[in-house]
């Protein structure tokens, strides 16, 4: 027996670009209604879902958690590591990667968040590469040994591991964290290293410009940008990126660097070079 739940409700779910939205919804129960297998389905109308149907799938405390959300009519609180409570009405969680390395024999492999590797993309055990999102190593930035889980990571690391699998002696010259997305129409941007509070020896320098929803923040360890993070005002990603992964110093300073008023041109005359 196939049970078919419907409800108008359901068709509420609108969830922008995101695949999972209402209207696909829709396109599945015009397919079900003409090809008739909706017929032959038991139709049932969604209900209300308690405390004790929903202690059969989810432990007590996520339990209490949506309780509380729903009692507070929506939105978020989110409890920061200090202690302190933020409260939102979207919450975008970057929840990074976690890899599949159940396979690895840890006898024979190194391994930690992902398998780790050397700066040649060589692993524990002899004529043994890995690469991609599953390969632990050095953060160029932080100097830290880390997962970081990106495309341009993996296909740096592939050329390299591929290279030194062919019989080459290459040197990776290790990861750097970055993510540039769109949510809800909002373009945001981190490169490097994003936390400044948990990271001793840190400078952050902040930029707030509220009325055009604008947040850009960088972190300077002896006077040189490891990291940034931007809020719909990343026309100058690519270039904060070269900064950072060279090394370099904001220039003219911190402070108009932060504000958006890096130009590559001037760089150029500054004689930087992102390599």
């Amino acid at each position: 027996m196939t049970l078919l739940y419907r409800d108008a409700r359901f068709l509420g779910h609108e969830t922008g670009n995101h695949p999972e939205g209402a209207y696909r919804l829709r396109a599945v129960e015009a397919h079900l209604d003409r090809t008739w297998l909706a017929a032959q389905c038991r139709q049932l109308t969604a209900e209300p879902c308690g405390r004790n149907s929903l202690a059969r799938v989810h432990k007590p405390a996520y339990i209490e958690e949506i309780w509380a959300f729903a009692g507070a009519g929506g939105g978020y609180r989110v409890r920061l590591d200090s202690g302190a409570d933020l409260e939102a009405d979207v919450l975008v969680a970057g929840k990074g990667v976690s890899p599949n390395i159940e396979f690895v024999n840890r006898a024979q492999i190194a391994v930690g968040e992902g398998i780790r590797v050397d700066d040649r993309l060589r692993t524990t055990l002899g004529n043994v590469w890995a690469a991609g999102d599953l390969a632990q190593g050095r953060n160029r930035i932080s100097g830290q040994d880390e997962l970081v889980a990106n495309w341009i990571d993996a296909c740096e690391q592939g050329a390299v591991a591929g290279a030194n699998i062919a019989g080459d002696d290459i040197v990776w010259a290790g990861s750097v964290a970055e993510n540039i997305t769109t949510l809800f129409g909002v373009s945001m941007a981190s490169i490097g290293i994003a936390k400044g509070r948990d990271s001793g020896g840190l400078r952050e320098v902040v930029y707030v410009d509220e009325p055009r929803g604008v947040y850009r923040k960088l972190l300077l360890r002896d006077g040189v940008m490891v990291g940034a993070t931007l809020l719909r005002d990343v026309a100058d990603a690519g270039v904060l990126r070269g900064a950072i992964v060279a090394g370099r110093e904001p220039w003219p300073s911190a402070e108009a660097v932060v504000k958006g008023r890096l130009k590559y041109a001037a760089l150029i005359r500054a004689g930087f070079r992102s390599s």
